[in-house]
């Protein structure tokens, strides 16, 4: 389906980043609100001892362009090609291991320990998001 790939850093770009929706409405969208409407709330959609440590990084000074040749769908095209947004989803993790790096990111990961260096030389700032996504 065009757009799903680009649907949540869209949505953060235009929602919260703009300061239109908090984030917490974004994470319960994403994240919490399916857990519990698929019964798997609290193994998924929460951050706690037990649950499942999947997380996605978003980086809120970066700024890209959505490019539909780098996405993974078939379909040939993306309805937010062009697209600029702000705040870039820099890294996800499933079960506490890199799944997605962005190509200018780093990640290593090992049971218990995960470290993330955005860019050759500079580190997640302060201002970096994290979120919680199954």
């Amino acid at each position: 389906m065009p757009g799903l790939e680009t649907e949540m850093p869209v949505i953060y770009s235009e929602g919260v980043s703009r300061g239109r929706i908090p984030l917490q409405t974004f994470v319960a969208a994403f994240s919490t609100n399916p857990a519990r409407i698929f019964g798997l709330y609290p193994q998924k959609g929460t951050i706690a001892v037990g649950s499942d440590a999947d997380l996605v990084l978003f980086d809120p000074a970066r700024a890209g362009v959505v490019d539909e040749r780098r996405l993974h769908s078939r379909a040939g095209y993306d309805p937010f090609n062009g697209f600029a947004l702000r705040g870039l989803l820099v890294l996800t993790l499933a079960r506490a291991r890199s799944s997605r790096a962005t190509d200018n990111s780093r990640a290593r990961s090992a049971a218990g320990d995960i470290s993330c260096a955005i860019g050759a030389t500079r580190a997640p700032s302060a201002r970096t998001a994290v979120h919680y996504f199954s």
